[in-house]
């Protein structure tokens, strides 16, 4: 029911596993940490103005700030990631974004997600987990990932890195090898060429 969205101190949203439809729901609570929504069958484009689009901001959209957790994997969402262009978290001064700097976990994985992977995905310098795999992307792995985004940026904190099985193409970067905390890599079932980079295949991966 809408009006567990509307709830203003709400911080765990998890309904993961059930058999429940339709579209992504807007949460209000500016004290919410994780969403999860994986394994239903939801269905549709994520709303442009969900993370990425200018209009958004602190006042229209304070879930941002607080979440740990984003998971709406295992459904049927389609359309591109909207992560692209800047929103009204965005600070003109460290050239970043302000908002989910405390990500920790984004699955989208098992959807039909369409389009590249956002360069944005490199502001959240929290993430551990960046999910991806079975869905329809295309395009190279953003160097943003293992850079980082913005001014006095540095790579990303991921343990776990799913892009399988989808159309991802070009080579794999040596960047990748310094991503500091990375244990798990995941590209297989894409359109990689090329040779796989010796600083992938050190013992401290």
């Amino acid at each position: 029911p809408k009006s567990i969205l509307r709830l203003p101190n709400l911080e765990l949203f998890d309904i993961s596993s059930n058999d429940l439809e339709g579209t992504f729901p807007h949460f209000q609570s500016e004290a919410l940490r994780v969403v999860d929504l994986s394994k239903n069958r939801f269905h549709g484009r994520l709303n442009d103005n969900l993370f990425g689009h200018p209009e958004i901001g602190p006042h229209t959209a304070p879930y941002l700030y607080p979440l740990v957790k984003f998971d709406i994997s295992h459904n049927g969402f389609n359309g591109t990631i909207p992560l692209s262009g800047t929103s009204g978290f965005y600070n003109s001064g460290s050239k970043r974004e302000e908002s989910l700097q405390n990500l920790q976990y984004f699955d989208l994985g098992y959807n039909l997600f369409t389009g590249t992977i956002p360069n944005n995905l490199g502001h959240f310098e929290k993430l551990q987990g960046l999910f991806l795999e079975h869905n329809r992307l295309v395009g190279t792995i953003p160097k943003a990932i293992y850079r980082g985004s913005g001014v006095g940026a540095h790579p990303l904190p991921l343990v776990q890195l799913f892009l399988e099985q989808n159309s991802l193409s070009g080579t794999l970067n040596e960047g990748l090898a310094t991503l500091p905390d990375l244990k798990e890599l995941y590209v297989d079932g894409n359109k990689f060429t090329g040779v796989v980079p010796d600083e992938l295949c050190t013992a401290e991966m």
